[in-house]
């Protein structure tokens, strides 16, 4: 089972947990959702059963720290998928979330449009 990211990773999450934060089991235990388009950042990367026979991998946020439920019946990423009962925080599936890109900047090239051919800029 491969995680696409590392622990310290900035990721921005991608689904729309909406719906989801206003299901009575959600209001119960008080659990604090990703919201679309936030960035994160991974705190742990964890392996949760799913259904009978699968297992997920699923993320922990450091902006987002759910006290562990007592029996949240395996809910990974607003879903319930098994009857399976554990003491533990909700993980998110971590295809629900994509990397932050964070591209560098550079304007010389602009710069160097702005300057006409043969001339050399000089600050005044």
């Amino acid at each position: 089972m491969k995680c696409n990211f590392v622990v310290g990773q900035k990721v921005v999450c991608i689904v729309d947990y909406s719906v989801a934060d206003t299901e009575e089991w959600a209001v119960l235990f008080g659990i604090e959702f990703p919201l679309f388009g936030v960035v994160y950042t991974v705190r742990e990367i964890t392996i949760r059963p799913f259904g009978e026979h699968d297992e997920v991998v699923g993320i922990l946020l450091s902006e987002i720290l759910n006290l562990p439920n007592p029996c949240h019946r395996n809910v990974i990423g607003g879903e319930q998928p098994s009857d399976e009962c554990f003491d533990a925080e909700i993980a998110w599936h971590q295809d629900d979330f994509r990397p932050l890109v964070s591209a560098s900047t550079d304007i010389s090239l602009f710069q160097e449009m702005l300057t006409p051919a043969g001339r050399i800029p000089v600050d005044a």
